[in-house]
């Protein structure tokens, strides 16, 4: 087939090979070796002067799957061979990746090492049917042998391979598999003088040539000798003659080579340096026959021939030709060719390669000279003929300066040509001639080729990098560009695009730069962009900076690439290909089609020199024929013009046509509006032409004014330069450029290959290459037509900018330019095929191939019904040759780009591929994938305003996809609300696809139809037909999408924009569900009652509340309504939710006729709740009351709640008691309420914590009640009790339980903090404050029920509450009961005390041990609080009683611990004597109640911290607010008598003592010791009860001295008689006789009461003289 014969709408040319070029592909690279020592060997690294040689041989196993093991030996690792293996798949192991998963990878490397450094020569023997293993002969310095066996049975047999897929040859290689050569095996080899070649024969033996012409054939499996191979007879006598004539080491033989035949004969043939070939028959091993033995034929020669005998010898070279000596250099034999590599002298190293012709009979051979090879400069190192193609390995020098890179490479052998000098390098490259076409070398592209176009940044001392940097906007007038980040992710992509992506060359390259090394595992690529932005600055640097710290990056990983990957050898597989082995990797040759033939073609035109000249253009171009096509002509000036322009600046045309980075702007395709860029065609065209780059600019501008000229003038002259030679093209092409292009085109249009049908050459088997190989081959397949069409497009660029400088007049520049937009789409076309060829998949398909690397992506778009054929299906795979491989990557590309339907790849068909592919991807879950596609597909084309791609519908919806993902992952609210607008902007936006006043767009509804399929688990749905989804049906599918989703927000505008299209929704999609009776209307309303349904649930979910309202009101139906309300309420309900639905129902507007529904379904959620739930219905039903104005109903759901309060505190106290189980009260959530309610703990806490919580509970909804009553009306404080909710308080209903009459009763500040610094409360309640005992009162058990007496004249009698209300007193008894309770838990009370549990006794019965347990922990506020609400009459005077003696004992501690002595707060009474406490508690009157039965120990430690002056304050103010009259001063009495017992050296403070001696009538004391207001008796008696006789004596001596002071006798003769307790007065004075000290005051006394008696006397007297 032609060179051209790929140009046409035929598919004959696309994928077949033409072997007019070749291609590399990169097989596997090697993971990290193991090692294995040999006897007697060391783990080290030996460096040698020797070449490095390697080879290898394919395995087949039991399945017919193909391996390649491979050997290698490095001179920088001389004592080593490394073997390496590399597995290929077969259609069984394909199918299983099918079913089960891909394996792990089973390629393996082995690193063998030896005692001594090795010679450089191995032989590899393959298995055979007689020996399942293979062998691996080598030789060291000093000529011993070693064998390395490799058992092959475990791995190639059938049963293992159906155990393990993919066995691994090298997996069980141990040390006692090197084996060294027996000592009989120097004698063997003496003769040779020393090994120089060495290769397997046959699978069982082995061949050594040695120095001295003789070749020893070996056994392979045990290295014994089989037999000796010797020159022939004439050629030992005419050595012997000639001596040493002639060149050095003549005789030595340098190849040796199998000769593969048709009779299966085994044949061995042998070339010396002198060219002497020798051809033997090994079949018979001790008995070998010589089949040739003849000089190679000169130049000219017709051939030669032999057989037979050993003496006969055939000269046609050498001394007896006549001709100059030729040395050979290396051999290779194969399809019936034998070719020689010689050097003409000695003294140089050019080579020149020859083939010849070598025919075989029964024991008879011949050669003959068949052709010389052409283009074979340089220095040959190792040739191979594979497949009907000559192969050589060629080093060519190339000169180098001295840079870091060559400095720190190791494995650059180079020569140092002194300091300061460079230094040339051997560069290695492959070269290829098929054998009918010798005549000239084909291009052949390997992968170092690839290697350097990265180079190529450091070319022109950066200007390459400016080029790049102002094509992509990032320097000069140009501005913003992308960032760091985003440039550095577009720049490291071109190592997956050029198909050298390595982590291993990555991470010595970066070495090189002295940048920190990625972590182990991450990609080439990302490592490379993270490298990229950190060597930048970060990712907010300047994206120029990315530009530069790339190039620097790249020229050295080009560096370490064709150090880390250069090739050491060629390894032919028969019957496959020519595989290339490099270090740490292997890669095979394929030939190029018939397409990419002709491109490279056309490149290799355009690069010749003198292109574009006047002769070159008379000739039609240099390496063009001349029957050339317009076509072909337009892809060499397109080719001519990338050149110009540079691989960095092709770089980046390729980033800004696809949309990745746009000139001028940010990011592309993912951007929500059209990004206004500057045409990067015309730039990118000046550029090519010459145009200075920002970096030239600035050198110019530093540099002289002369070299700045200079360079300007320069830059002219080369533009004008190439106007003129575009003028010249432009005229040879033979028709007009818009023409030429429209063919070029016709022919790169993409076409679906047959693959039922085998290439030519091939034939159907079961074998084939790995999907990652083919995708390789179809990246290098996709790159070609980039390429080409990049080329194209600066072509036509050029007419438009040049118009007619460069050769185009008007009509032939504007038809250029309309024909840019299909250039330009078809560059996109296939830069999206060369993207999904090149970059591994990250979603599902990924993941199911782990741990084995991913597939590309191109296998995650393909049709369901090619990638079962590629998986398994029967007649596809093509054989496992290299044309195979060929066209498997043109088939994978094309099979891409054209999908099921096999029209993508024609022209206007590019948006539908697209949009399919984009779709595969998000349902493979490649997300990110699918945004670098839409910026592909929805980048702007140059100069094409109509172009619409921007705005598609379906991309638009493909965008809003991509978006919906970030809803899905987003980790914050305000991330959430970004993205879900983002993505129903972009849906609304492709909404204009579908239905509406345009016609529907079928890629949108084939996006709706495989929406719907994934969300029903059914993707293949979307292939099925069906009727189009109208604007509803659209708008519903994606509040499906939403909700599924979880995001509310979304779905919440899609159901609003369906209920805008239901009334314009067609009759018959109103509602596809409903019956077939119904009307038109009736369907519309039934689907709008559905969408509003769909609408409030979402708005609960998202917390929209008045959103949700909304909803319930828009819902028809009163039943539906009332249904929805319950819903609302329910959601706002919800235990533990923290979208504030408490708050919000308060401010909902509900109207009177909703509002009963609201209150009944609060309370049916409050009766079902838990009493711990958060928020609780019942505080929320009492807020909503509150903000309606209504306190009274408020109070009484409050009141219902503290009922079940009450409950839970009791369950809580007998589980703290051990009584029950609390089974029957299950919190359920933690925290609090606002501050009000705090939930119980978990019942698996303490349940100490528990009760505490439940009574803390309980309190606040008390208090909660009782507020909202105090907002009522004095009428209206009562709350009527449903039968439901009563509570038994002490055996009598709650509901009869009413305060008195007189609600005015005084307040008592509840709220306030006591000396106990208990919690306090956050309201005043109140409180009865007792005065005097009222007449006519009477109790009863538990409370008192007074009788009806007359009101006062002054108060207003009020109404009373009614018969079965709870009234606020009883409340208020509730809450202060219920408070001491928590309280005194708080406080470390035992809750055995608290009386909260089932069996404790009536309330009314616990309120002296409280009050008491109160007093014991220092609660006197609590305690006075509590005794004031529950006890009445005696029991509340006794209870203050107690609790006065408490705080005067409290007083009196508090005194003395500080020191105080003498007096109390201010006291002034006297001290006549001094007594313990206890002597005056055995004196006092046995019927009080001591103080240290109140105080006991807790007092005392409680004192300690309280200040003596605030304890005695404490003290008077409770004696005033509760010791009255009414109770004869007993608090007063209590305190005192307290004080004295407490403490024998503290006197009654002066205060406490006056409210004994003061009264109403104190002035007059003209009744002696019994006036009213007044007890000095109990006083006095307090004084001698404790021993205080002195202030006893002077109590009474100022009594009686105040009554005989009173009046005179005629005024006391009108009262009646003044009393006097005589004998406490006489015991006083009796007291007082026991102490000498007091012998005044006795005295005094005594006359005191003497004169009284005399006066009381004389004064009867009088008024029995008055009375006679």
């Amino acid at each position: 087939m032609g060179r051209l014969a790929g140009f046409g709408r035929s598919a004959d040319g696309v994928g077949v090979a033409t072997r007019e070029g070749f291609a590399e592909v990169l097989l596997e690279e090697h993971a990290s070796h193991r090692v294995v020592l040999a006897p007697g060997a060391v783990d080290r690294v030996v460096r040698t002067n020797a070449r490095d040689v390697s080879g290898g041989v394919a395995v087949d196993d039991a399945t017919g799957a193909t391996r390649l093991v491979g050997w290698s030996i490095d001179p920088e690792d001389g004592a080593a061979v490394l073997l390496t293996e590399t597995p290929l798949l077969t259609r069984a192991d394909a199918a299983a990746d099918a079913r089960d998963g891909p394996g792990p990878s089973k390629s393996h490397a082995v690193r063998v090492v030896f005692p001594r450094a090795l010679a450089p020569c191995a032989a590899l023997a393959p298995p055979t049917l007689r020996a399942r293993r293979l062998v691996l002969v080598v030789a060291d310095v000093d000529g011993a042998l070693y064998r390395v066996r490799i058992d092959a049975d475990s791995a190639l047999s059938s049963s293992s391979v159906r155990a393990s897929r993919r066995p691994c040859l090298l997996a069980s290689l141990t040390p006692s598999d090197v084996i060294a050569s027996p000592r009989a095996s120097p004698a063997l080899l003496a003769p040779l003088e020393g090994i120089t070649t060495m290769r397997a024969v046959g699978g069982d033996l082995v061949a050594v040539g040695g120095k001295s012409g003789r070749t020893a054939v070996l056994f392979a499996d045990d290295l014994s000798p089989a037999c000796e191979l010797k020159p022939p007879t004439l050629a030992r006598l005419w050595n012997a003659v000639a001596g040493t004539g002639g060149m050095g080491g003549e005789h030595e033989i340098r190849a040796l080579c199998e000769v593969p035949n048709d009779a299966g004969a085994t044949l061995l043939a042998s070339l010396r340096a002198d060219c002497h070939l020798q051809v033997h028959e090994l079949s018979t091993p001790h008995k070998p026959i010589a089949v040739l033995g003849a000089a190679l034929p000169a130049v000219g020669i017709g051939g030669v021939s032999g057989g037979g005998g050993e003496g006969d010898e055939i000269q046609g070279d050498g001394a007896n030709g006549g001709e100059r000596a030729r040395e050979a250099v290396t051999m290779c034999v194969g399809d019936g060719y034998l070719a020689a590599t010689t050097r003409e002298d000695q003294s140089s190293e050019r080579t020149a390669t020859h083939v010849y012709q070598l025919r075989l009979d029964a024991h008879h051979a011949s050669v003959t000279y068949h052709s010389p090879v052409v283009d074979g400069d340089g220095v040959t190192s190792a040739i191979a003929i594979c497949d009907g193609v000559l192969w050589a390995l060629r080093e060519e020098e190339e000169e180098e300066e001295e840079g870091d890179e060559m400095k720190k490479t190791s494995r650059s052998r180079s020569i140092d040509a002194g300091a300061g000098t460079t230094r040339r390098a051997p560069s290695r490259t492959i070269k290829a001639w098929p054998l009918e076409a010798l005549n000239r070398s084909h291009p052949c592209d390997d992968l170092a080729d690839a290697a350097s176009h990265l180079a190529q940044w450091s070319a022109g001392g950066g200007d390459a990098a400016g080029a790049a940097s102002a094509l992509l906007g990032l320097a000069g007038d140009g501005g913003g560009g992308g960032g760091a980040g985003e440039i550095a992710d577009a720049m490291s992509a071109q190592l997956s695009a050029h198909g050298v992506s390595s982590d291993v060359v990555l991470r010595e390259a970066l070495r090189l730069r002295e940048l920190p090394a990625p972590p182990r595992g991450m990609p080439a690529d990302r490592a490379a962009a993270a490298a990229i932005a950190f060597a930048a600055g970060g990712d907010r640097a300047a994206g120029a900076d990315s530009v530069d710290a790339w190039a620097r990056l790249a020229t050295s990983y080009a560096a370490a690439w064709k150090s880390r990957r250069a090739v050491n050898g060629l390894v032919p597989v028969a019957g496959c290909a020519l595989c290339v082995s490099r270090g740490g990797a292997i890669g095979v040759m394929r030939p190029l089609d018939a397409l990419e033939a002709t491109l490279a073609s056309a490149a290799a035109a355009a690069s010749a020199p003198g292109y574009g000249s006047e002769k070159g253009v008379r000739r039609g171009g240099f390496a063009l024929p001349a029957t050339a096509t317009p076509a072909t002509k337009a892809m060499t000036i397109g080719a001519y013009l990338c050149a110009l322009l540079g691989s960095p600046g092709c770089h980046a045309l390729d980033l800004v046509a696809s949309g990745g980075v746009c000139a001028g702007g940010g990011g592309g395709g993912d951007s929500d509006a059209r990004v206004a860029t500057e045409d990067w065609l015309d730039a990118a065209t000046a550029l090519a032409g010459g145009k200075a780059t920002a970096a030239a600019t600035a050198r110019s501008r530093a540099a002289m004014d002369d070299v700045a000229k200079a360079a300007s003038r320069e830059r002219r002259a080369t533009q004008r330069k190439l106007a003129g030679s575009l003028r010249k093209l432009v005229r040879s092409l033979g028709a007009s450029p818009a023409d030429a292009v429209s063919s070029a085109l016709d022919a790169l249009e993409w076409i679906k290959v047959d693959r039922s049908l085998p290439p030519p050459g091939e034939t159907t088997t079961t074998t084939t290459w790995p999907s990652v190989v083919e995708a390789r081959a179809a990246r290098q397949h996709a790159n070609a037509r980039v390429a080409a069409c990049r080329g194209l497009l600066l072509f036509l660029g050029a007419c438009r900018w040049g118009g007619e400088r460069v050769g185009c007049d008007a009509a032939a520049a504007a038809a250029a330019v309309a024909t840019l937009a299909r250039c330009a789409a078809a560059h996109k076309t296939a830069l999206i095929a060369r993207w999904l060829v090149a970059t591994p998949c990250a979603g599902a398909a990924a993941a199911a191939a782990a741990p084995s690397p991913p597939p590309p992506l191109a296998f995650a778009v393909l049709p369901s019904g090619e990638m079962q054929k590629r998986i398994g299906g029967g007649g596809f795979f093509w054989g496992r040759g290299s044309a195979a491989l060929t066209a498997a990557g043109a088939s994978l590309a094309a099979d891409v780009v054209c999908g099921a339907s096999g029209d993508g790849g024609g022209a206007g068909n590019e948006l539908k591929r697209a949009v399919e592919i984009g779709a595969e991807l998000y349902a493979g879950g490649e997300l990110d994938a699918l945004g670098t596609l839409l910026e592909l597909s929805r980048a702007p084309t140059p100069g094409d305003v109509s172009d619409d791609a921007f705005d598609a519908p379906a991309l638009l919806f493909l965008q809003a996809l991509r978006a919906s993902a970030d809803v899905a992952s987003a980790a914050t609210d305000d991330a959430l609300d970004a993205a879900t607008r983002r993505a129903t902007r972009l849906f609304f936006r492709a909404a204009s696809g579908v239905g509406g006043e345009r016609e529907d767009d079928e890629l949108v509804q084939h996006l709706v139809k495989l929406l719907r399929g994934l969300m029903s688990g059914f993707p293949a749905a979307a292939a099925v037909a069906s009727a189009p989804a109208s604007r509803l049906e659209y708008y519903e599918t994606l509040m499906l999408f939403f909700e599924r989703l979880g995001c509310g927000e979304g779905a919440m505008q899609c159901a609003h924009a369906a209920l805008r299209e239901v009334d314009a929704a067609p009759p018959d999609d109103a509602d596809a569900d409903s019956m077939s009776g119904s009307s038109p209307e009736e369907r519309r309303a039934s689907r709008a009652a559905r969408l509003w349904a769909n609408l409030l649930q979402y708005a609960l979910d998202v917390g929209d509340w008045r959103g949700a309202y909304a909803a319930v009101l828009s819902v028809p139906g009163a039943d539906a309504q009332t249904a929805g309300i319950r819903r609302l309420v329910a959601a706002m309900c919800e235990p533990g939710d923290v979208r504030q639905g408490a708050e919000a129902l308060v401010s909902l507007p509900f109207g009177d006729d909703r509002l009963p529904t609201v209150v009944r379904a609060l309370e049916g959620r409050a009766a079902s709740s838990p009493v711990d739930a958060t928020p609780h219905p019942s505080l929320m039903l009492h807020a909503l009351f509150v903000s309606r104005g209504r306190p009274r109903d408020a109070a009484g759901a409050t009141l219902r709640h503290a009922r079940r309060l009450r409950e839970a505190v009791t369950v809580a106290a007998d589980a703290v008691e051990g009584r029950a189980s609390p089974a029957s009260y299950r919190p359920t959530t933690p925290g609090r309420v606002a501050g009000v309610v705090a939930p119980l703990a978990p019942t698996t806490g303490d349940p100490r914590a528990r009760l505490s919580r439940a009574l803390e509970a309980h309190v606040a909804a008390l208090l909660a009640t009782i507020n909202a009553l105090r907002l009522c009306s004095p009428k209206e404080r009562s709350v009527v009790e449903r039968e439901r909710d009563r509570v038994v308080v002490d055996g009598v209903d709650a509901k009869t339980v009413r305060d008195e009459d007189d609600v005015t009763a005084t307040e008592d500040e509840l709220g306030r903090s006591g000396d106990d610094g208990a919690a306090t409360a956050t309201a005043t309640t109140e409180t009865e404050t007792e005065t005097e005992p009222r007449e006519g009162t009477t109790t009863t058990t538990g409370f008192a029920a007074r009788r009806k007496t007359p009101p006062h004249p002054k108060r207003r009698r009020k109404t009373p509450p009614p018969p079965d209300a709870t009234t606020l007193g009883a409340l208020l008894r509730e809450y202060v009961l219920a408070a001491a309770r928590a309280e005194l838990l708080a406080a470390g009370a035992e809750t055995q005390s608290l009386g909260a549990s089932s069996s404790a006794p009536r309330d009314a019965e616990q309120i002296p041990g409280l009050v008491a347990s109160a007093l014991c922990h220092g609660l006197f506020r609590t305690a006075t609080t509590l005794a004031t609400h529950w006890c009445e009459g005696e029991a509340l005077t006794k209870q203050v009683t107690i609790i006065a003696a408490t705080l005067a004992a409290r007083a009196v501690l508090a005194q003395t611990r500080r020191g105080g002595g003498g007096g109390s707060g201010g006291g002034g009474a006297l001290s006549l004597g001094v007594s313990s406490a206890a002597d005056a508690t055995a004196r006092g009157a046995a019927d009080r109640v001591g103080p240290a039965d109140l105080v006991g120990g807790d007092a005392a430690a409680a004192a300690d911290d309280v200040d003596p002056a605030a304890a005695w304050a404490a003290l008077r103010s409770f004696l005033e607010t509760h010791d009255t009259a009414a109770r004869n001063f007993a608090l007063a009495e209590a305190a005192a008598r307290a004080t004295l017992a407490t403490s024998a050296s503290i006197r009654l403070p002066q205060w406490l003592a006056a409210r004994f001696t003061a009264g109403r009538d104190a002035p007059s004391a003209s009744s002696g010791m019994a006036r009213r207001g007044a007890n000095p008796t109990a006083l006095i008696s307090a004084y001698v009860a404790h021993g205080r006789a002195e202030e006893a004596a002077r109590v009474a001596i100022a009594e009686l001295r105040r009554h005989e002071i009173a009046a005179d006798a005629t005024t006391r003769t009108k009262f009646l008689s003044s009393w006097f307790p005589e004998p406490l007065l006489r015991h006083v004075a009796d007291a007082t006789r026991d102490a000498p000290a007091l012998a005044g005051l006795r005295a005094e006394l005594d006359g005191l009461l003497d004169s009284r008696r005399k006066r009381a006397e004389a004064d009867s007297k009088r008024l029995a003289s008055f009375a006679s």
